[in-house]
């Protein structure tokens, strides 16, 4: 019995599934020293996000998704803080060996802060039908936020 191959020449290479989109506060970083200051009625998101740039990183969701990148998946990195953090944010990323394509910081509105499951579906409803085509999974730890991408029709990996 012998062995052949078949080429795909016609293979659309838009739809093939190659995006990883991951949440980085509370998913890829430990957020839970800082949580205080936004539970139990407290709204304090300026120092939230602040202290951001102390996080631990979570090791196995980091070794995830350098792996999947590693592999060929454009990994994506979304984060719901405000972009007066976004240099802070870049600085962390590096400092934890953290391999992505593009980091999108949602562009805010007239209010300082939104809810993050607000702030991703607008971006992702701002993305290209190609692109959207292309979201392999998406990697989240917030329930209100896993929600938003299974409603959008996108696996979601919840990060706990």
């Amino acid at each position: 019995m012998g062995s052949h191959v078949v080429l795909c020449d016609n293979v659309n290479f838009e739809s093939v599934k190659n995006v990883i989109i991951c949440d980085i506060n509370g998913t890829l970083s430990d957020a839970s020293h800082r949580e205080y200051l936004v539970s139990g009625g407290r709204s304090d998101w300026d120092k939230f996000y602040e202290l951001a740039k102390d996080d631990p990183v979570k090791p196995v969701t980091r070794d995830i998704i350098n792996s999947l990148g590693s592999t060929g998946y454009e990994i994506h990195l979304l984060t719901g803080s405000h972009r007066k953090y976004e240099d802070d944010k870049i600085l962390w990323l590096d400092r934890h060996d953290v391999s992505y394509h593009t980091l999108h910081v949602p562009r805010y509105g007239e209010r300082a802060y939104h809810q993050s499951d607000d702030l991703k579906r607008s971006w992702l409803m701002d993305q290209s039908k190609a692109f959207f085509n292309r979201i392999a999974c998406c990697l989240e730890d917030r329930d209100r936020d896993i929600e938003m991408w299974k409603d959008c029709g996108l696996v979601c990996w919840q990060v706990a």
